[in-house]
């Protein structure tokens, strides 16, 4: 778990690096919540990116019956990838 906020950290410093000092805004602050969220359950992070219950959720929590990493990788795609 400790190495996952270091991972955290890492991506938050540069990417605060990149954009140079500004303010955050709401949309920060719900990547910053969405990237905990995958962390910890990540189907609650589906939940929190479409603000809705729907299929998205249902099929990450199945995945994450299987195991944890094919739920944490789909919630990472759905939440951060997905176009």
């Amino acid at each position: 778990m400790l190495s996952k906020l270091n991972v955290l950290v890492s991506v938050l410093l540069v990417w605060e690096m990149e954009e140079g000092k500004r303010t955050m805004t709401e949309e920060d602050t719900n990547k910053i919540i969405e990237i905990l969220l995958i962390l910890v359950i990540p189907p609650v992070a589906i939940w929190f990116h479409d603000r809705a219950c729907t299929g998205q959720v249902c099929l990450n929590i199945c995945l994450c019956l299987l195991f944890w990493l094919p739920g944490f990788l789909h919630a990472i795609w759905y939440c951060f990838m997905r176009k």
